[in-house]
């Protein structure tokens, strides 16, 4: 994670304390007078699903909009539903597959219920069609479903189609 300016940069998977580091950037921001205005994910495969949701609720909290330059899978999707705007170009990529277990265990059903109506409610906050996790739950455990563009904005996960030079890249990208 970087920042430039009032965007912050996202690339990788989201990790657990993913959300700590953006809190801590965007204090730094804030005693420097700006806030984090855009957050960027970048080449993003998945990750923490619970760190993603802590992500996109402190990106709403901040105000801040959210862009994809690239991929964004998995539980990048829910850190990017936070965005106030949501950015995506024609090309962006944006997957859906069945929630993982990051120890690799079978969970019960009750278990996987839970999850998918934590899910379910969270993409509701934020202002997405929940029925993407209707979708994720259909597909098999190895399974990525890849939304085209106007599938994103039909569910209203983005919700702003621009070109991709008018989505900001880290220097050197």
């Amino acid at each position: 994670m970087q920042a430039v300016d009032d965007v912050v940069f996202v690339a990788g998977n989201i990790d657990p304390d993913q959300d700590a580091r953006l809190r801590e950037m965007a204090q730094v921001m804030l005693r420097e007078g700006m806030v984090p205005a855009l957050v960027v994910f970048l080449a993003n495969e998945g990750g923490h699903l619970g760190a993603a949701m802590r992500l996109g609720r402190l990106i709403r909290q901040l105000g801040a909009n959210t862009a994809v330059a690239g991929t964004c899978a998995s539980a990048c999707i829910y850190a990017f539903a936070g965005g106030s705007r949501r950015a995506g170009t024609p090309d962006s990529r944006f997957g859906l597959h069945p929630a993982r277990r990051a120890d690799g265990r079978v969970g019960s059903v009750a278990e996987d219920v839970q999850i998918a109506l934590m899910r379910y409610e969270y993409l509701e906050e934020m202002g997405v069609d929940p029925n993407l996790v209707t979708w994720e739950g259909e597909l098999s455990s190895n399974q990525v479903y890849w939304l085209t563009a106007d599938e994103a904005q039909a569910v209203n996960l983005t919700n702003l189609l621009v070109a991709a030079e008018e989505i900001p890249l880290p220097p050197g990208d």
